[in-house]
Parts: structure tokens; sequence; C-alpha cells
């Protein structure tokens, strides 16, 4: 693309002026994203994503129901239950809506354990920095949960709001609780 620069007392030449100054911009570096894949005008989009729940070495699809958006389906864990999620693209955020009062939990994806829940939030953030495929939620304690949602690379959905490792969902139907 080319890009024509005027002085102010110039006009372009098709209403009779001179080009004074062109500059070829296809192959410009991106100096607004510092090296990043990602720019202050790529919104986080929200993944498909499947996923299996393990209740005492039974696993069952609870996809339609962790990813319908209601708070009326909502899944009973057992304690040391596990939660998988995996998707076809690479997952960058977490955000997972408890029903029940939430106690500490871990998240496990490329080869590495983080400690969730420690703030009690039922709507929890969790940024995955490297990007993972296949993400398990591992509950030591009996929870339910209602909604899982996985996001790409890019900055946040404005419907999400981060707090420093945890997050709320910011909408007209919900409101920040801590259940301790």
């Amino acid at each position: 693309m080319n890009i024509l620069f005027y002085t102010t007392n110039e006009v372009a030449p098709q209403y009779g002026g001179v080009e004074r100054v062109t500059a070829n911009i296809a192959n410009a570096p991106d100096i607004t994203s510092g090296n990043s894949a990602t720019t202050d005008n790529d919104t986080a989009h929200n993944i498909g994503i499947t996923v299996s729940v393990n209740n005492n070495g039974s696993v069952s699809d609870y996809t339609k129901n962790l990813t319908d958006g209601s708070y009326d389906t909502t899944i009973n864990l057992v304690p040391n239950a596990t939660v998988n999620v995996k998707a076809d693209e690479n997952i960058y955020g977490l955000y997972i809506i408890w029903s029940s009062e939430v106690t500490n939990y871990t998240i496990t994806y490329n080869s590495q354990t983080v400690k969730c829940g420690e703030n009690g939030f039922l709507h929890d953030y969790m940024d995955i920095k490297d990007g993972s495929r296949d993400i398990t939620i591992n509950v030591p304690e009996g929870m339910q949960i209602s909604d899982i949602y996985a996001y790409s690379r890019g900055n946040l959905p404005d419907n999400l709001q981060k707090m420093g490792s945890t997050s709320v969902w910011n909408d007209r139907y919900s409101c920040i609780l801590n259940t301790r």
C-alpha cells in the first residue's frame, strides 16, 4: 500500500497538485504490537470446546451442559473429580462459572499445574500464557460447575473483567460474589 504525503499548502494530483512524498508501507513493521501477534484491536474470541467429566471413574460428555450459558444446567462434581477441556486451537484463557462454594482446585496443562480458587470467586478466569489444546481441572473437594468458556489469544471481550488472577462476569444478570 502506498501512502501519499502532502504539505499543508499542496493538494492531491487529481485536484491539480503535485505528488510530494510516496511511502510504501506494505512491508513496514507493526510497531503498535511490540512484536506480539496481538494488537490492541484484536479481541479474543470464544473457542469451541468439548468438556468431559470424570466423577468416580465414570466419564461423561458434558459439553452441551457446560457451554450453554445457563445457570440451570449445573454439574455436580464429586471429590477428586476431573474436568477435561479440549479444543481444536490453543486456549489462552479459561473462564469457569461455579454454582457452589468454591474451594481450592487446580488446572493442569502443558505438564504444569496451577493452583486456583483461593479467592472463592464463583466466576474465575485463568490466563493460559503458552496456550494449550488440553486442560484438566482437578477438584479435590466436591463442587458444582455451571459453565466453562475458552478464549483465544487477544484482548478479552468487554463482558469479561479480569481482577488480578481472578475475574467476574460483568453483565446485568450477575454480581460479584465471594463464597467465603
